[in-house]
C-alpha cells in the first residue's frame, strides 16, 4: 500500500557550494524521491523580516540553521543567499518533491540580528496590535510574499506557531493585552490588582490570577481565547490557499482533541476544509528519553486514530523523531530497536477499511548516513507495506460530539479522553487498534465515555448486535457493561476516587498528562482481562505484562507484530493455534532463526523445547518482532 515519505530539515542539510545548492547530492544520500520536504528556519522573521523588494539578500544565520547552531554531523553552518535558496527549492521540485517552510517562534534576544519577537513579544505577538500594527494581517500578507518569492509549494504550520501554552502553568501571564481586553469584554470582572505590574513580578501571584479566571470566568476565557485564534488560524490558512498553495499543520502540543481544545484554545476540527496535511506528533522515543518521562507510545496510537475518525478526510503523517541537534538526541544511533517500534505502531492503526496514517515525515533529516536512511526504509516498509484493511481485535468507536459534551464534567471531576482509556488497556495486552464513526452490528464495540453521548447515539449502541463494551464515567465512580445482541451479560464498576481533583494543577503540556481522574488499577486490570480473552477475542500472548500483540490482515495472510514494554530482551508466549497449517514467514531480522510452532506456541527452530533458554522467541528490549501468516495452499 502507498506511504508517503516526509522529512523536516534545516538548512544546515544542504550543501550550497553545489550548483544546485546539494538537491542531488541530498536525494542520493537518502535513496529515494519523498513527497516533500519542509525546510524548518529558526524563526519567525523569515516571513516577518523578508525582504520582497531585493533580488537577492543574504538569510540572517537563524534561518541557515535551526537557532544558529554552528554545525551538524557532515558540515559547518553556511551563509545561504535569498537566491541559493531559490535554487534548492527548484532543483527539488524538478525530481517531484513538493517543498514547504516552517518557523518557530524562538526569541535569540538579538543575537544574530534585531528580531520581531524581541521587539513585539512572543506567541502573543499573533493576537495582539503592538504599536498599532495588525499582526495578523501582516504576517498574512509577508507569508504569501515569502510563498511566492522562493515558490514554495506550501507552508508547514509547526508546534512552535500554533497555540502550545497551557494557561494553567503560565497562570495567563504572557498575554498582558489580551488580558485587558478580557477583562473588558466581561465588563471589568477580574479584580484591579491583578492587573496591576506588580501581580506579573512573581509566578505565584500569575497562579492566583489564573485561578481565578480559570474558576470564576472559564466559560467566558475559553470562548474568547477560542474565537481569537479561529480568526488567526482562518486567516493564515485563507492566505496559504488564496495564493494556490497547501497547508501542513503539527498536532498542538502532542495532544489529543479534548486537551487541545480546553488547555490551549484550539479546536482541531479546525481543519477540515482548512488543512491539507496534517503531521500528527508521535515523536514517543524521543520524548521519553530525552525528559526521562513516560512512554508514550500507546497515547500517539490512540490519538493517531481519534484524528483520523474526526478529521476523516485529511491526509494524516506521523512525525517520527529520527535526530535533531539543538535538542540533543539521535534515536537512530541510540536507540532503533524503539524507533522501528513507533512506526509500525503508527502505521498499523484502521479506520473504516483503511490505514489511519498515510505516511511518515522523518524529523530531522539532517546528518543521518546513507547506512541508516536505508534502515528506516526498511523499517518503512515492513510497517506500510502489507496491504491490509483493518487490525484483528476491538474497534473503539468515537462521536465528534464528545468533546464539547465533556468540558463542564472534566472541570469537576477530571473526566478522562476516549483514547486514554485506550491507551490504558492496549498497554494490558487489549488489541484496540481500529476506529469507527459509525454503529454497525459486526464490529466487536469498545465505547468508551458513553454516557457524553447523545441520548439518540446512546439507544443505537445498546441495540445493536454483537458485542459492545460500555464505559460510563459518572458521579458516582466507573462503571462497565458488556452487552451481547443487546442483551448484558457482565457489568463491573469502581467507586470515585476525586475528591483531589483540581483542574487547575499545574502539568508540562507536552510531556505530561492532562490532569485526570484517577482510573482504578483494579478496574483497567479486569477490563483487560476481560476483553483480552472474551470468545472469538482471545488474545494469542500470554504474558501482556512484557509483551502487546497487533496482527492485521489481507485476505487470509495476517501480518503480525509482537512488541516489547520492557528494557531487556522477552520471551514472547505466543499461542497460534489458527496457523497450524501455515507458513509463518520472518519480516523482522532478529532473531535470526526461522519460526515454527511447538504445541501451538511460536518459537525459533533452534528450540529444543518451549524453555530452551537460547531457543526462544526473543523480542528486542522495547522494540517489535514482525512476522508473517499465511494458510498453505
Amino acid at each position: 500500500m502507498s506511504c508517503e515519505r516526509w522529512i523536516w530539515v534545516e538548512l544546515i542539510g544542504f550543501d550550497n557550494t553545489k550548483p544546485d545548492c546539494g538537491a542531488r547530492e541530498y536525494l542520493d544520500r537518502i535513496g529515494f524521491v519523498p513527497e516533500g520536504i519542509s525546510i524548518l528556519f529558526g524563526a519567525v522573521d523569515f516571513v516577518l523580516l523578508h525582504n520582497n523588494d531585493a533580488k537577492e539578500y543574504e538569510l540572517f544565520p537563524d534561518f541557515c540553521s535551526r537557532q544558529g547552531h554552528e554545525y551538524n554531523e557532515d558540515r559547518h553552518r553556511q551563509v545561504w543567499q535569498s537566491s541559493q535558496l531559490k535554487t534548492l527549492i527548484s532543483e527539488l521540485q524538478k525530481y517531484g518533491v513538493k517543498m514547504f517552510f516552517t518557523i518557530s517562534m524562538i526569541n535569540l534576544h538579538n543575537q544574530f540580528h534585531e528580531e520581531w519577537c524581541s521587539r513585539f513579544g512572543m506567541r502573543a505577538s499573533l493576537t495582539t496590535r503592538p504599536e498599532g500594527i495588525d499582526t495578523c494581517k501582516l504576517f498574512s500578507e509577508k507569508l504569501q510574499q515569502v510563498l511566492e518569492y522562493y515558490n514554495f509549494d506550501g507552508y508547514h504550520i509547526s508546534d512552535g506557531v500554533i497555540p502550545d501554552h497551557n494557561i494553567t502553568d503560565e497562570g495567563i501571564s504572557i498575554y498582558n493585552i489580551v488580558l485587558n481586553e478580557f477583562n473588558e469584554a466581561v465588563g471589568g470582572k477580574i479584580p484591579a490588582e491583578m492587573l496591576t505590574v506588580e501581580y506579573d513580578s512573581s509566578f505565584e501571584t500569575r497562579r492566583e490570577r489564573g485561578r481565578f479566571i480559570w474558576e470564576n470566568l472559564h466559560d467566558q476565557w475559553f470562548n474568547f481565547v477560542l474565537e481569537r485564534w479561529k480568526k488567526i488560524f482562518l486567516t493564515v490558512t485563507a492566505a496559504v490557499h488564496d495564493c494556490g498553495r497547501l497547508v501542513m499543520m503539527n498536532s498542538v502540543a502532542a495532544k489529543g482533541i479534548f486537551e487541545t481544545l480546553l488547555f490551549t484554545g484550539f479546536d482541531m476540527r479546525w481543519l477540515n476544509g482548512n488543512v491539507d496535511i496534517l503531521v500528527v506528533e508521535s515523536v514517543a522515543t524521543s520524548m521519553a528519553l530525552v525528559t526521562g518521562n513516560f512512554d508514550k507510545l500507546f497515547d500517539f496510537s490512540a490519538i493517531t486514530m481519534e484524528m483520523r475518525a474526526i478529521l476523516p478526510d485529511i491526509k494524516i503523517i506521523n512525525l517520527t523523531g529520527c535526530k535533531d541537534v539543538v535538542e540533543s538526541f539521535d534515536s537512530v544511533r541510540n536507540a532503533p530497536c524503539l524507533l522501528e517500534r513507533d512506526i509500525y505502531a503508527m502505521a498499523n492503526t484502521y479506520f473504516n477499511g483503511r490505514r489511519c496514517s498515510d505516511g511518515v515525515m522523518f524529523c530531522l533529516g539532517d546528518g543521518i548516513s546513507s547506512e541508516q536512511w536505508k534502515t528506516l526504509e526498511k523499517w518503512r516498509e515492513q510497517s506500510y507495506g502489507f496491504p491490509a484493511k483493518a487490525a484483528d481485535g476491538w474497534t473503539i468507536y468515537l462521536d465528534n460530539s464528545l468533546y464539547d459534551s465533556m468540558i463542564s464534567d472534566y472541570l469537576v471531576r477530571g473526566t478522562a479522553p476516549s483514547y486514554i482509556y485506550v491507551a490504558e488497556l492496549v498497554k494490558k495486552g487489549v488489541e484496540i487498534f481500529n476506529v469507527t464513526t459509525l454503529i454497525d452490528d459486526d464490529t466487536p464495540l469498545f465505547v468508551p465515555n458513553f454516557n457524553f453521548l447523545d441520548e439518540a447515539v446512546q439507544k443505537k449502541i445498546r441495540e445493536r448486535k454483537g458485542i459492545t463494551v460500555i464505559i460510563e464515567d459518572e458521579k458516582d465512580g466507573i462503571f462497565c457493561e458488556i452487552l451481547s445482541d443487546s442483551q448484558l451479560i457482565y457489568s463491573l464498576g469502581a467507586a470515585a476516587d476525586d475528591d483531589d481533583f483540581d483542574s487547575f494543577t499545574r502539568f508540562d503540556l507536552f510531556n505530561e498528562r492532562i490532569p485526570l481522574r484517577k482510573i482504578p488499577a483494579e478496574f483497567l486490570t479486569q477490563l483487560a482481562d476481560t476483553m483480552r480473552n472474551y470468545p472469538s477475542m482471545v488474545s494469542p500472548l500470554n504474558n501482556p505484562e512484557e509483551n502487546f500483540f497487533n496482527s492485521v490482515r489481507d485476505g487470509n495472510r495476517r501480518r503480525c507484530a509482537i512488541f516489547s514494554k520492557i528494557d531487556y530482551y522477552t520471551v514472547a508466549d505466543c499461542t497460534l493455534p489458527d496457523a497450524e497449517n501455515a507458513v509463518l514467514d520472518k519480516i523482522s531480522p532478529f532473531p535470526v532463526h526461522a519460526l515454527m510452532l511447538q504445541e501451538n506456541k511460536l518459537v525459533c527452530r533452534k528450540a529444543l523445547s518451549t524453555a530452551d533458554y537460547y531457543g526462544a522467541l526473543r523480542v528486542p528490549p522495547r522494540g517489535v518482532f514482525v512476522f508473517d501468516i499465511t494458510p498453505k495452499e
